[in-house]
């Protein structure tokens, strides 16, 4: 539970004099969550707390886990949540995950929602929007409509899992009509049309091509984590005494402070990053990668978890996106971090030429950390 070394102790000191502390991942690194877990607690030791964990879930999948996780028997009610129900919330489905929630979820105070789910639903997560719904029905009339969604829903990603097509999920023909039904259900709730909306606001991320294939909307995406953001933190504000201090974890596009790369969609980290200039409040923007080692664990919908490559070993004969210079410098099976700045100022005063995507990380991350490092190395 603790980090050691010269790199621990700049992650720490930075840690605890950033308002926001960005980690922006390479998903499937099995150590994020526990080194994660000690950066937070390290702060919240010394009395500078992280009062809230942003992640890439949707809000009603934050209220569950944090629900479940708030239990006396929270391991087993948690994997329970996940053994019944595949591909919900799969990027917390493996125990290391599960450990960091419940370590960072037991030093919340009573009441206080410490998970802030900033993500969409995703296209196979209807089914748990609507069990949630089905929590909050007013009459035994509004079960049975929410109960057939249900089973629609379940029958539909049953087919999916044979079919492998995604346009045969609920997900893609949930329309208006089903829309009306529930709002007009609600109409009183506001928890629940939030959920709704939100549930609403997720088909724009996730369509079908006319071949039927999976798109997701980077422009939607990235709005849908600022707003969803910026209204947890609006509400932290009237709620608690001092401004709110947060650690968010995105995907590595998410966390540059500009644009995500090789689009003009300025990025989740940029809108964190002018958030604080505008209230005074400093930022850090960690990027975690693996070294060029054989894989990292991904979870498809439809598909059991896998071992993939790395983005060091994906981009190796890209010479648009090589990330070796950088990792290489880290020994093979080691963990370090590489400061930036010192960095960026060398490149700028030498005119050493190097990749785009190399460039983009100097100048938009304040730190990266390499576990793996090296050429080869196994898998961690």
């Amino acid at each position: 539970g603790r980090l050691e070394g010269e790199g621990a102790e700049l992650l720490l000191f930075e840690a605890t004099r950033s308002t926001f502390f960005l980690v922006g991942e390479e998903t499937g690194i099995q150590e994020t969550p526990s080194i994660l877990w000690a950066i937070y607690q390290h702060a919240y030791k010394i009395g500078l707390r992280f009062n809230h964990l942003a992640v890439d879930v949707s809000p009603s999948i934050a209220i569950q886990l944090q629900d479940l996780d708030l239990e006396p028997d929270a391991d087993r009610l948690m994997e329970q949540y996940f053994s019944s129900q595949t591909d919900i919330a799969s990027a917390y489905s493996l125990p290391s995950e599960q450990l960091m929630l419940s370590s960072v979820l037991s030093t919340a105070e009573s009441n206080a929602y410490v998970l802030w789910g900033i993500g969409p639903t995703k296209m196979s997560e209807l089914r748990n929007d609507l069990k949630f719904l089905l929590e909050f029905a007013p009459d035994r009339d509004a079960e049975k409509v929410l109960e057939k969604y249900i089973r629609d829903a379940e029958k539909a990603y049953t087919t999916f899992l044979k079919e492998q097509n995604p346009a045969s999920l609920s997900f893609f023909s949930f329309g208006e009509r089903e829309f009306q039904s529930l709002n007009s259900m609600f109409e009183e709730d506001e928890e629940a049309l939030m959920v709704i909306k939100d549930l609403a606001a997720s088909q724009s991320v996730y369509t079908l091509t006319g071949e039927l294939a999976l798109q997701e909307s980077t422009p939607e995406k990235e709005a849908m984590m600022k707003r969803r953001f910026r209204k947890y933190y609006q509400d932290a504000l009237a709620t608690q005494s001092k401004a709110p201090r947060v650690m968010a974890r995105v995907n590595w596009k998410s966390g540059f402070k500009g644009a995500i790369p090789e689009s003009t969609t300025k990025s989740f980290g940029n809108y964190l990053q002018g958030y604080g200039k505008k209230n005074n409040q400093k930022t850090f923007h960690l990027l975690v990668l693996g070294g060029i080692q054989d894989s990292v664990l991904q979870k498809r919908p439809g598909q059991p978890i896998a071992y993939e490559a790395t983005l060091g070993a994906a981009f190796k004969d890209n010479n648009e996106k090589d990330l070796g210079p950088l990792i290489a410098a880290v020994p093979s099976g080691k963990k370090a971090v590489i400061e930036l700045a010192p960095l960026r100022n060398r490149v700028k005063n030498t005119g050493i030429s190097i990749n785009p995507l190399l460039q983009k990380i100097l100048d938009e991350y304040d730190a990266v950390l390499v576990v793996g490092g090296g050429e080869s190395g196994p898998s961690d």
